[in-house]
């Protein structure tokens, strides 16, 4: 807690400065924080895994003329930071990249366009959260390997049901592919 008002503290000189010099109308500010840390939840202590817990971080975003306090509830990556920034600072992506500009979000929080989907990859795992699931194959010779759990019914993910819905994990095994980089080698073990 201690840290937390620290922060905020700090965070407030920042956006009173801006203020005072006249320039918190042509800044963009984004906060975003380290992953997160196991506490010995699923029979984990440390911070690198393919579990939410590992994965989810803070992202905030200040940007001139869009909603100020709105809760975006949509799946992103930190991948998307660098292709949004350059374009609310309208310069042209010079390269293509991992990331997609969330913009759309920041203008529309509501939009059903965005694709709700982020890859992260540890320990020969490769795994896709999206608005409802998190879906994970593993390229290696333990059991299991391929783990799902649904973020409705088990949002601190301790059951993993990629043995129920067939359909699901067919469905999710699509979207899982675009993000398989075959870092892993993935055809030696499917």
């Amino acid at each position: 807690m201690k840290n937390s008002v620290h922060n905020t503290f700090f965070m407030g000189k920042v956006l009173d400065e801006l203020k005072r010099l006249d320039l918190e109308k042509n800044t963009i500010i984004i906060v975003w924080s380290d992953h997160g840390w196991h506490l010995v939840d699923d029979r984990v202590w440390g911070k690198h895994t393919n579990f939410e817990y590992a994965l989810r971080s803070v992202l905030m975003v200040k940007t001139p003329g869009l909603q100020k306090g709105t809760l975006i509830d949509q799946v992103v990556s930190t991948a998307d930071i660098y292709p949004s920034l350059m374009e609310l600072c309208g310069v042209a992506m010079p390269h293509q990249t991992d990331g997609e500009s969330f913009v759309s979000l920041l203008k529309n929080p509501e939009t059903e366009d965005w694709r709700n989907t982020a890859y992260s990859y540890f320990r020969k795992g490769i795994t896709v959260r999206t608005d409802r699931y998190r879906f994970t194959k593993y390229f290696r010779k333990e059991e299991p390997v391929t783990e799902l759990y649904d973020h409705q019914t088990d949002p601190y993910e301790n059951h993993n049901v990629a043995a129920d819905p067939p359909e699901t994990v067919q469905s999710l095994t699509k979207t899982w592919e675009k993000g398989n980089t075959n870092v892993y080698n993935a055809t030696a073990n499917q």
